[in-house]
């Protein structure tokens, strides 16, 4: 959302037309601090915000490099008929198989995930479920992955 920003001496505004919202207050102790009051709709209270070093645990966040419980691939399935190409990632557990498999069809809209598919054996049925719920699969990471593909192939990125 746009913010229009206005500064006089050590007063500032801030107003954020579209959540009809606004900031007035003043600028203290060398631009360390800002006190004034916020107000937006149903709600108008003092706010004091003040500079500080960053928690120590926000410093340890940034370095924090997570490994997620599975190995990625990037894979390209080529359809000379149709003359075009199927490109994804391809996620496997760790740890030993077999796995059930799945597959997901990203929809034209955003985000939208319109089939899942799954091995036609009934001990994957379970697998299948799962994934519909939203549990078994690598997460939000892989789908922008593979809008972000969709995005370049069709060269809107």
């Amino acid at each position: 959302m746009p913010v229009e920003v206005e500064v006089k001496g050590d007063n500032l505004t801030l107003r954020i037309e579209q959540a009809g919202s606004s900031f007035e207050g003043k600028v203290l102790d060398g631009g360390n601090k800002l006190s004034g009051t916020w107000q937006q709709p149903g709600l108008k209270t003092d706010l004091l915000l003040e500079r500080s070093a960053a928690p120590a645990a926000a410093l340890a966040a940034k370095k924090l490099r997570l490994t997620p419980p599975y190995r990625e691939s990037e894979v390209t399935f080529l359809n000379p008929a149709g003359k075009f190409r199927l490109s994804g990632t391809l996620t496997i557990p760790s740890g030993e198989g077999p796995f059930a498999a799945q597959v997901g069809l990203l929809g034209h809209g955003e985000g939208a995930n319109v089939a899942l598919l799954a091995a036609a054996q009934p001990q994957n049925a379970p697998a299948f479920v799962v994934s519909l719920a939203g549990y078994g699969q690598p997460g939000r990471d892989v789908l922008r992955r593979q809008q972000g593909e969709i995005m370049r192939l069709i060269g809107t990125d």
